[in-house]
Formats: C-alpha cells, sequence, structure tokens
C-alpha cells in the first residue's frame, strides 16, 4: 500500500470516528419524540325513550248534515256560536239626497235667459219684409230725388236709380232694404219711416228726410 493511500484510509477513520462521536454524544437527540396521548370520556348514547309522542288531533270540517239541508232548526250551541261570529252592528239609517231645489254644479253660474219666441218672429217679420216693387230692392244711396210733383190729390214725388230710370211715389210707397215707408211729401223733401235694428236686438223707428238736390249756384 502507498503512502498515498494510507493518508486516504486515515482520513477515512477519522471522518467515521467522529461522526460515530457525534451520534454518541447527544443521546436526546436520537430519542424521538412520543405521540401525547389525550384521554377523555365520551357520553354515553341516549336511549330512546319509551314514551311514544302523542299523535297530533285531526281538525276535520264537519260536513253539514242531511237534517240542515232539509230545513232542520239548529241547535241552540249553533246559535251561540254564529252570535258569537257576528257581532251586532249598528242600524244604519238611510240618508236620501233629494234633487229638488239644489243648484246643478255642472250649469254655469251666468246663463242667458232664453228669448221669447213671439218676440224673436216679430222682430224678424218687421225686419225682413218681401220686396214687391223695384224700389224695395235698392238702397236709398240708389236712389235721388230729382223732382216733387203737386196734383189735385196732393204732393208726388219723381225718384231716380243709378241707371236714370224714374218712378213716381206717394205716401205709403215702401222702397229701401229696410222696408222704408214714404208718410210725408213737401213741397221740398219726402219723409220716409224705417224700422231699424239695434246692437240689442231692439227694433226701433226712425224718420228721415230726403231732400231735392239744391240748384246750381243757389247760396242758399
Amino acid at each position: 500500500m502507498s503512502r498515498v493511500d494510507r493518508t486516504w484510509m486515515l482520513l477515512l477513520m477519522s471522518a467515521l470516528f467522529l461522526g460515530v462521536l457525534s451520534s454518541c454524544g447527544n443521546p436526546e437527540k436520537q430519542v424521538t419524540a412520543e405521540p401525547e396521548i389525550i384521554r377523555m370520556k365520551l357520553p354515553k348514547p341516549e336511549k330512546p325513550s319509551s314514551v311514544k309522542p302523542s299523535p297530533k288531533p285531526t281538525i276535520t270540517s264537519a260536513a253539514p248534515s242531511a237534517e240542515t239541508h232539509q230545513g232542520a232548526v239548529p241547535s241552540e250551541s249553533q246559535d251561540t256560536t254564529r252570535e258569537i261570529a257576528q257581532p251586532m252592528l249598528p242600524d244604519q239609517q238611510r240618508v236620501l239626497y233629494k234633487v229638488e231645489g239644489k243648484i246643478d254644479p255642472f250649469q254655469p253660474l251666468i246663463r242667458e235667459e232664453p228669448v221669447e219666441k213671439a218676440s224673436l218672429d216679430s222682430k224678424t217679420q218687421r225686419k225682413k219684409r218681401i220686396p214687391q216693387t223695384p224700389l224695395e230692392r235698392l238702397d236709398l244711396s240708389q236712389l235721388r230725388l230729382t223732382a216733387i210733383i203737386r196734383t189735385a190729390s196732393g204732393y208726388r214725388a219723381l225718384v231716380e236709380e243709378s241707371t236714370g230710370k224714374g218712378y213716381i211715389i206717394g205716401v205709403g210707397t215702401y222702397l229701401g232694404l229696410n222696408g222704408g215707408r214714404v208718410v210725408a211729401i213737401h213741397k221740398d223733401r219726402f219723409v220716409l219711416e224705417e224700422e231699424i235694428e239695434d246692437a240689442l236686438g231692439n227694433v226701433k223707428t226712425e224718420q228721415r228726410d230726403i231732400r231735392l238736390p239744391k240748384p246750381t249756384g243757389d247760396p242758399s
């Protein structure tokens, strides 16, 4: 064996020796910790009780007996039960609402009074006279007084329309669109009476004078 081999052998043996010493020097480390055992008393299982639970009462609806269907008189206990279930209430008096003499809330407070039909008819008849002559279909602005004629029976007037056609009129002749009537004829004019309706619908009578035009150059 060579010297080198001896050296290695010594080193190996030294290492083994040191390992044995280290393991033998700490005996506490070699002892493994034993598991801790905990002992407890388990409760004993309860024995099933010998007393049986009482069965729940079953509620069955009482079917109406045949006597009740046949109109039998219920017993006193049933009457008492009904009286308890239905409390006595005070009698309520019925209040009747009378419409007569009351104000209708749906009607307007200000109402227009209806105009009598007779008055309307009379106004319509006065205003709307049926024209019977061509003079009643012409407005007074379309007529012109051209002459006054004196006759044995009185004065008459000569009127002329815009086309140049002339008409002789006397007292009682109607002319104009408003149903005017000649009530008087004088030497220089004639008086026409008309029924005029105002803004309120009232018919009133007015008179107007239709005069002869003044001659040219007359200062008066």
